[in-house]
């Protein structure tokens, strides 16, 4: 754990898109668990489906967004560690790509709890 924060650290943007993704996601968790208790037992999560009731989803399930995005950061956190000395470009990409993956979950969720309440 300690070889990988080192080894995130010497390169700026992997470390600050890391850090920033972690940020994104507590905020975005914060936001949630704030709002949990009014929020309505069914909740607008499936926008691409048809109108009604199909489009609902428990209020539980607006945590899954949050949970697949760490995943995707520890994941491609974990690539980074092993393809950092070959392929510098790709773990950058790999990197930012975490952040707007965070970034569109924050959006995500916000928006999705402004229009229920």
């Amino acid at each position: 754990m300690n070889g990988l924060i080192k080894q995130l650290s010497i390169d700026k943007t992997i470390w600050w898109s890391t850090l920033l993704s972690v940020f994104l996601l507590l905020l975005s968790l914060l936001l949630v668990l704030f709002f949990y208790q009014s929020l309505p037992p069914l909740i607008p999560l499936f926008n691409q489906l048809p109108w009604g009731i199909e489009r609902l989803g428990p209020k539980i399930n607006l945590l899954f967004p949050i949970i697949l995005t760490l995943i995707l950061l520890l994941c491609n956190t974990a690539l980074t560690k092993y393809i950092y000395e070959r392929m510098v470009i790709t773990t950058r990409m790999l990197s930012i790509t975490s952040l707007l993956a965070s970034l569109i979950t924050l959006i995500f969720i916000a928006r999705t709890i402004q229009i229920i309440l």
